[in-house]
């Protein structure tokens, strides 16, 4: 680049003098730094989402014009004219809205079929607002234009409307698609989390109530020693000695009628049988 005033060479890309690094017209050798490569892309996208922001304007005015007519206008032209500057405002919308979505997106995969829908509804859009501005422009008189509008005009815009709102549906249909899987997976994240959270608080509840237990045991330990004796002595299953088995050769049958039992309430000699 060469300015206009000093006629001093400078290169377009990096700005700097001209001579002695540069040779070739169209390669660069400076590095550009990435701050730069995205303010450059933040600055084409702007400008385009502007653009399309204000030709918006555009059909909105043109359909505020037309329905503020107050003469009589041939039906199909006119509900054709209603419709098409409707369908172009909200193409000029989608459009604008579409660099936003252009811009923030990393996949490259997706955003080439977003792309080529874009580039197909901004190539219609175009054309019908040209057609517009030809045919319904040309004079101040826009009733007069109206109905002068003739039918290869009429048959054209119907067609690019149709086209129109396949783009418009096809857009649509990609972004809330993409828009649902990253709904769906936050919300398996989420739920994924809250379980996680669940758990934790049970394990630390559980936790909780194990460590006042072992207190609960730890503080009465003293105070139930003797108790817990106690139970020790109880725990052993107790046996009356008249439960004791006996071997029948231990014993003796003259033991049961041993002199050594005596009564004092009867003799030493007294005999039942007597």
């Amino acid at each position: 680049m060469t300015c206009a005033k000093c006629n001093h060479g400078f290169c377009w890309r990096c700005l700097k003098p001209w001579k002695p690094t540069h040779k070739d017209y169209y390669n660069c050798s400076a590095m550009v730094s990435k701050a730069a490569r995205q303010e450059k892309k933040f600055q084409d996208y702007n400008e385009r989402c502007t653009f399309h922001h204000q030709a918006k304007d555009f059909a909105m005015n043109l359909e505020n014009k037309v329905s503020s007519v107050n003469e009589a206008l041939p039906m199909k032209t006119l509900t054709f004219v209603i419709d098409a500057s409707k369908t172009l405002a909200q193409a000029r919308k989608v459009l604008a809205y579409s660099c936003v979505y252009s811009y923030y997106n990393q996949e490259t995969e997706k955003m080439e079929v977003m792309e080529q829908q874009t580039e197909a509804l901004d190539l219609h859009t175009n054309a019908l607002q040209i057609l517009l501005e030809e045919t319904l422009l040309q004079s101040s008189d826009l009733a007069s234009c109206v109905r002068l509008l003739k039918a290869p005009s009429l048959n054209t815009g119907l067609e690019l409307h149709r086209r129109i709102h396949e783009r418009l549906l096809a857009i649509l249909q990609h972004s809330t698609q993409d828009f649902r899987v990253g709904f769906q997976s936050n919300t398996s994240d989420t739920s994924q989390s809250n379980v996680s959270n669940n758990t934790d608080s049970n394990n630390k509840s559980k936790a909780s109530e194990s460590g006042e237990s072992d207190n609960n045991n730890a503080g009465g330990g003293e105070g139930g020693g003797e108790e817990g004796a106690e139970d020790d002595e109880y725990d052993e299953e107790y046996v009356p000695e008249w439960h004791e088995d006996y071997d029948e050769d231990d014993i003796d049958e003259d033991d049961f009628f041993s002199d050594d039992d005596e009564s004092e309430n009867l003799e030493r000699d007294f005999s039942p049988f007597d």
